[in-house]
C-alpha cells in the first residue's frame, strides 16, 4: 500500500524534520553545517517559502516553515534543499546513496499561538539532547537570530513572535526571557507525537 498524499497549504506552517538514514549522521564537520545553511538560504531565494526557525542536529534538521504563493511550495523546497545537500555529503565524504531516512515529516501547526511553541521546542533541541546546557553555547540554531544575539536575513518574524512587543529589541528581550521557562511536558509530547504521525499540531497554546 502506497503512501498517502500529504496535502500542503499556504495559510498556514508546517514544523518539519528530516533525519539521516539509519539515523547517521547527515553533519560530520563545522563546515558541513555552514554549507547546509547556504544551501537552505539559496533553497529559499529559488523557492518562494517562509522560514521562521531552524536547527540543525548531528542526524537530523527541524524547520518551521510555510509556503508562499504555492501549498507544494514546501515540499518542492524540501526535496530541491536534502537534494542538493545529498550530492555535496556523497562528493565531499566519497560516499553513493541516500543520505535521509524516506520522506520527512511534516506537522501543520493550527494557530499562531502554538507557532511559537514550535520554535521554541525546535530551537531547544540541544539542550533537550544533552549536548549543551545553554542555547548561547550551541551556533546551529535560530534562537540567536530571534533573541537579537546574531541577524539573520532571510529568516522570516512569525506573527505571534511579531506580538510579543512593539519594538524589535523588545521582542527580543521578552523571547529570550520566554526560551528560559520550564516548557509544560504535555507541549512537548504533543509536538512530538504530531510530528511522529505526520498530524497537525494544537489545540492547546501556551502562555506567555
Amino acid at each position: 500500500m502506497g503512501r498517502a498524499k500529504r496535502i500542503f497549504t499556504t495559510e498556514f506552517p508546517f514544523h518539519v524534520v528530516q533525519r539521516g538514514h539509519d539515523r547517521a549522521p547527515v553533519f560530520r564537520e563545522r563546515l558541513d553545517f555552514l554549507r547546509f545553511i547556504r544551501i537552505l538560504e539559496h533553497t529559499r531565494e529559488l523557492i518562494p517559502v517562509k522560514i521562521f526557525s531552524f536547527c540543525l542536529m548531528t542526524n537530523h534538521f527541524h524547520l518551521v516553515l510555510q509556503s508562499v504563493e504555492d501549498g507544494e511550495n514546501v515540499s518542492r523546497f524540501m526535496r530541491d534543499l536534502t537534494s542538493t545537500y545529498c550530492r555535496y555529503f556523497n562528493a565531499l565524504y566519497h560516499r553513493r546513496g541516500t543520505l535521509w531516512e524516506g520522506r520527512f515529516r511534516a506537522s501543520l501547526i493550527t494557530n499562531d499561538e502554538y507557532l511559537l511553541a514550535c520554535n521554541r521546542y525546535v530551537e531547544l533541541n540541544p539542550i533537550r539532547a544533552g549536548i549543551a546546557s545553554r542555547l548561547s553555547e550551541y551556533p546551529w540554531t535560530s534562537y540567536h537570530h530571534r533573541s537579537g544575539k546574531h541577524c539573520v536575513s532571510w529568516l522570516a518574524e512569525d506573527p505571534c513572535y511579531a506580538r510579543l512587543a512593539v519594538s524589535l529589541e523588545q521582542r527580543q528581550k521578552c523571547y529570550e526571557v520566554w526560551m528560559k521557562k520550564n516548557v509544560p511536558a504535555d507541549e512537548i509530547l504533543n509536538i512530538q507525537r504530531s510530528i511522529r504521525r505526520d498530524k497537525p499540531i494544537g489545540p492547546t497554546a501556551p502562555k506567555i
